[in-house]
């Protein structure tokens, strides 16, 4: 644990060490950075370890690691992204050379389930994919196919094929190495980083038509130069790190440059925005920084909703909703000084089990007592 990117205020801590010697502590060249659904901790991939780390969001100590080099089921060759996919309790990780998605069950020591794709250009073939985003809302799994210039379009569900999107080339719908891809629930849009075209398509989610692009190379505001990944926050703001200009740019949802986020010289490659507390988790050369969406981007308060804490449990929802009303009613009383995001956190203290999201069939006292474990 080090500080990473010195003399910059907005940055919370930093995971791994501006020169490192090789180990895993070390948290070499981060490829893929995400946070856990209960906000504890992250999910790293890092070259050239073949393996997914999950460190903590506390100090950035490494947890644990799973997954080791090979081509079997649980073994991985340069993993590049991983999806947390709350519903089915699954974890789904990007091998990016062995040419597949994998699926593991969200546990404190993941297990592995099944591998999907291979080798190739037809249905159900990747060429070194590197990233993938999931549609909660229409149970879909988009898979950048980068070799391949396109993205595969699966259901989240069984990770059967449903349709591909886009082909070589560069005007509208076309992609050279697509790269980072992220989804815009509320707007059905699809967020695609068109990496060697040097610009953001966006695309409907719905069945993948063209809706408008924005960017292009350079080095001015809302211009790329080769940029990898993306994410959207609450708001719909759209977060593309600007890689070779060693920078972050946010957009408006019509993209519109909103701001940069310089990273002095570094190299910024991935990108995530935790939706529980309001942070962005993003790698520079050798580290992985966090921060407060507040303390980048000016005159947009993050703001605790319902929707947004789609992986809280009701209970927990129905208490913040009803200590809410109870406020608004109740003017001076010392609730109506209380803001929701730190409700929210009082009871997340009084009950940490509860963001570990799990089906109604599954709460038996024995399920508890294995959350319990799996919080970290």
């Amino acid at each position: 644990m080090v500080c990473g990117m010195e003399g910059d205020p907005r940055i919370l801590f930093s995971i791994g060490n501006k020169h490192p010697q090789g180990a895993a502590e070390d948290c070499f060249n981060p490829t893929d950075v995400t946070f856990a659904p209960d906000g504890s901790h992250l999910f790293l991939t890092a070259a050239p370890y073949h393996y997914v780390m999950q460190r903590s969001c506390k100090d950035g100590s490494l947890l644990s690691k799973f997954g080791e080099y090979g081509e079997g089921k649980g073994q991985f060759r340069s993993p590049s992204c991983v999806v947390i996919d709350s519903e089915h309790r699954r974890i789904l990780v990007v091998d990016a050379c062995n040419h597949r998605v994998q699926v593991l069950a969200l546990r404190k020591r993941p297990v592995p389930l099944l591998c999907v794709g291979s080798h190739g250009a037809n249905t159900m073939q990747f060429n070194d994919p590197q990233a993938a985003a999931l549609d909660r809302r229409r149970g879909r799994l988009f898979v950048s196919d980068t070799g391949n210039h396109r993205v595969q379009v699966l259901s989240s569900d069984t990770l059967s094929f449903m349709f591909s999107i886009g082909t070589s080339g560069t005007g509208a719908g076309e992609f050279t190495r697509p790269n980072g891809v992220a989804v815009d629930h509320d707007r059905d849009r699809l967020i695609v980083v068109d990496q060697y075209n040097h610009r953001v398509q966006v695309l409907s989610s719905i069945d993948g038509s063209f809706l408008f692009e924005f960017g292009s190379r350079g080095t001015q505001q809302g211009q790329f130069n080769y940029p990898k990944r993306v994410c959207i926050d609450h708001q719909g703001r759209i977060m593309v790190t600007d890689t070779n200009n060693c920078r972050l740019q946010a957009f408006s949802p019509e993209g519109q440059h909103i701001s940069t986020f310089r990273c002095k010289g570094e190299h910024p490659s991935c990108i995530a925005f935790d939706e529980q507390r309001g942070l962005i988790a993003f790698s520079s050369d050798n580290q992985v920084h966090v921060i407060g969406a507040n303390q980048w981007l000016p005159h947009t308060l993050y703001t605790w909703s319902i929707e947004s804490h789609h992986d809280a449990p009701k209970r927990l929802k129905d208490v913040v909703v009803t200590v809410t009303m109870l406020r608004s009613v109740a003017v001076w009383s010392v609730l109506s000084l209380l803001p929701n995001e730190l409700l929210f956190l009082i009871f997340e203290m009084l009950d940490p089990v509860a963001f570990v999201p799990l089906a109604a069939a599954e709460r038996s006292s024995a399920t508890v007592r294995e959350r319990k474990c799996f919080i970290m």
